[in-house]
């Protein structure tokens, strides 16, 4: 069996070498962590190769995520949606949609039970949220990899609130990517003009999508679709 020893860190990857005569993990596993806070990632890290990581790389783009996992098969994703450039609920849908949903775990930054549902519905590996301790995180993980179902895989009751929150997620997770481009436009209260110019489309196909962006989302006005977007954080 061969194993590995983290060497170095470059650019927030780290790198690692096989080295028989320096054993620390056997070679079991690719990682790809989404998150927007560097000390939690480094520590996260840690954690994972403590579980036997083959590499553990950061990543942002959903497209490169899914991209990477593809091509790396049995490679497990640690994904916050709350990071910048992740494309928030709509990412992670994605590549819950894209790659086997059992290898996705969601990491959460604090309690949202709406998320938590969503994400289990969704059948998704795991759950860890960092108000869990490393030993809690670490059991989620091994669980995860060993294809077990997490223990903490069980829908919790919802308020009204909650359940219309679930309810938006899945609608968000319904938007073509070109009507994704634009609800983030909308989210930051641009004009049809500004948009149709940001993303060289005509004013016409930009009022299309605002159409059907509000018709999917239920919304009876483009402010109110602004609103939602930043009341529960949609896009990152």
């Amino acid at each position: 069996m061969s194993y590995v020893v983290v060497t170095s860190q470059n650019d927030g990857n780290l790198t690692s070498v096989a080295n028989k005569s320096e054993i620390r993990q056997p070679l079991l596993s690719h990682f790809l962590v989404v998150d927007p806070h560097p000390l939690f990632t480094d520590a996260l890290s840690s954690l994972l190769w403590q579980c036997g990581a083959l590499s553990v790389r950061a990543v942002v783009e959903h497209t490169e995520i899914i991209r990477i996992a593809r091509r790396r098969p049995g490679t497990f994703i640690l994904f916050n949606a709350s990071t910048p450039g992740s494309k928030g609920v709509f990412g992670l849908e994605k590549v819950i949609e894209k790659v086997n949903a059992k290898s996705v775990i969601v990491i959460l930054e604090q309690e949202d039970i709406a998320l938590e549902n969503f994400c289990r519905e969704r059948g998704v590996g795991g759950i860890v949220s960092k108000l869990h301790s490393p030993k809690q995180i670490k059991e989620v993980v091994k669980a995860v990899m060993a294809g077990k179902t997490d223990a903490a895989q069980v829908n919790k009751p919802l308020v009204d609130e909650e359940n219309d929150r679930v309810q938006l997620y899945y609608k968000i997770s319904k938007l073509s990517p070109k009507e994704t481009q634009v609800f983030a436009h909308l989210k930051e209260g641009r004009l049809n003009k500004q948009i149709a110019y940001d993303l060289d489309l005509s004013e016409a196909t930009v009022k299309y999508h605002v159409g059907n962006i509000l018709r999917k989302l239920s919304c009876h006005s483009r402010t109110q679709a602004a609103v939602i977007a930043n009341r529960h954080a949609i896009f990152s």
